[in-house]
């Protein structure tokens, strides 16, 4: 398919399933960081979906049988909630449901990375999404220097390492950052709307995933993370002007009147290669 093709059909199917959503309220199951909890509940809500955030061990198993994606954030990580998520894991496996995993601060600590490593070998999941020191991390046998939720070097680097670092792990990365980037074990895509003002809001990227797991209630992997990155690079851009405070109300504003036609008029999607 021509590069112009490909970038116009996949615009076409993250607008299909912004509309999915909308119509068909998902039930999401989110068992995420307390820091950012309520991020991801409103985000989830302006979308069009439905959150839940059940992580009591006896009774996860029974909200995933419900839901239609769950979410797994790794940010405050305690061996109860730990838990819990090979509980969730387990039955969304049983129930044939999307998993996506935001591996919060991976290499920041050798227990945190230790452990989300752990999972990763046990618990196939169909979504990572992590700015560019996370998931180069889980995709190096080395403690690769991360010191905190937030990417401290911007990682240039070839397509083709996303690629193989996506067929390693079976799984699609969302990878975030200056340069947001879509990768499964068929290509690579970058993701070119963007905001400098983000990283100044606690739990932008907490609510890319949850975006992300809405999304992949109605639509493949791929699709569903670069309708996540879109959406909340397009809303951060027509914020413009906005201070840290104020963007933090805009986000969910945004999300909420984002339609079909958001993604045609505004999305920005580059091909480097064959996918």
């Amino acid at each position: 398919m021509e590069r112009g093709k490909r970038v116009q059909h996949i615009l076409m199917e993250i607008a299909q399933a912004r509309e999915r959503v909308r119509q068909q309220k998902p039930l999401i199951h989110e068992i995420t960081s307390p820091v950012t909890m309520n991020d991801c509940a409103n985000i989830t809500l302006a979308l069009g979906a439905s959150p839940i955030m059940a992580e009591e061990i006896r009774e996860v198993a029974d909200v995933v049988k419900q839901a239609k994606a769950l979410l797994l954030n790794m940010g405050i990580l305690k061996k109860e909630r730990l838990r819990a998520m090979y509980c969730a894991a387990e039955v969304a496996i049983e129930q044939h449901i999307p998993i996506v995993l935001d591996p919060v601060g991976v290499g920041s600590t050798l227990w945190r990375t230790t452990e989300i490593r752990a999972f990763l070998q046990t618990i196939p999941v169909s979504i990572i999404k992590g700015n560019s020191s996370e998931l180069y991390c889980l995709l190096e046998t080395t403690h690769a220097g991360t010191k905190g939720v937030d990417a401290q070097d911007e990682m240039q680097l070839e397509p083709s390492f996303w690629q193989e670092g996506a067929a390693y792990l079976h799984a699609t990365l969302g990878v975030t950052g200056k340069n947001d980037v879509v990768a499964d074990a068929t290509g690579t895509i970058f993701l070119q709307n963007g905001c400098a003002t983000l990283p100044y809001v606690t739990g932008t990227g907490c609510m890319i995933g949850a975006l992300a797991a809405a999304y992949s209630s109605v639509a493949t992997p791929f699709i569903a993370t670069a309708a996540a990155i879109m959406s909340m690079s397009i809303v951060g851009e027509q914020a413009v002007g906005c201070g840290p405070g104020s963007l933090h109300a805009t986000l969910c504003d945004g999300i909420y009147s984002l339609d079909k036609d958001s993604f045609f008029q505004y999305g920005q999607i580059t091909t480097p290669m064959k996918v």
